[in-house]
């Protein structure tokens, strides 16, 4: 299933990448946002990435492409996010981390299946909001319903990233693990994915 995974990504790779930046117009202050989201999350995670945005006037979406170290983010993704009520930029830094968090699934050795990747991100993305600080009582409620609206019951299907009881018990053990350092908390959280779904 991974193997089939990249091949996919290396085959519409170039597709998104086409539709990147130049396709899609971004405010400058949107813009300086990604920058520093983007140097956050290499530091933190220890990755050298790219992060573009493209546009996905075809369904809105996020996706990493671990073989091109690239992070594309749908310019229609960031601007539902940005304009639904109380969510604003915290969902985004939700989305990011857990797109961060596949590129650092390519840097640990593992064995996780693509499903186990995808509720294995949720949980690193758990684990980066956590570990930064960047939950409060308010903000906590903003991430765990974006995680728990994006999960899906199409369990048979290529893209079925978890349903949201799963992708929101994953944030949840995340934010738990926060005071473990990175390695760790990517060991602990692989057998905790392994282990519960």
């Amino acid at each position: 299933m991974k193997t089939l995974l990249l091949l996919a990504l290396t085959v519409f790779a170039p597709c998104l990448a086409a539709q990147t930046q130049s396709a899609v117009a971004i405010h400058p202050l949107m813009q300086d946002w990604l920058r520093e989201q983007e140097q956050q999350l290499e530091l933190f995670f220890g990755v050298d990435a790219t992060l573009d945005w493209y546009d996905d006037s075809d369904g809105m979406n996020a996706v990493a492409i671990p073989g091109k170290s690239q992070i594309l983010v749908g310019s229609r993704l960031m601007r539902y996010h940005l304009l639904k009520a109380g969510r604003g930029v915290r969902s985004l830094r939700a989305i990011l981390a857990h797109e961060y968090g596949h590129l650092a699934q390519e840097r640990y050795p593992n064995s996780l299946s693509f499903a186990y990747r995808e509720l294995h991100a949720d949980l690193l993305a758990g684990y980066y909001l956590g570990r930064n600080g960047l939950v409060d009582a308010s903000g906590f409620w903003v991430y765990a319903n974006a995680t728990f609206e994006i999960g899906d019951y199409d369990a048979g299907s290529f893209s079925h990233h978890g349903t949201p009881p799963e992708r929101l018990a994953c944030l949840m053990a995340g934010f738990r693990l926060a005071h473990l350092p990175l390695e760790e908390a990517f060991r602990v959280g692989a057998e905790f994915v392994e282990n519960n779904f």
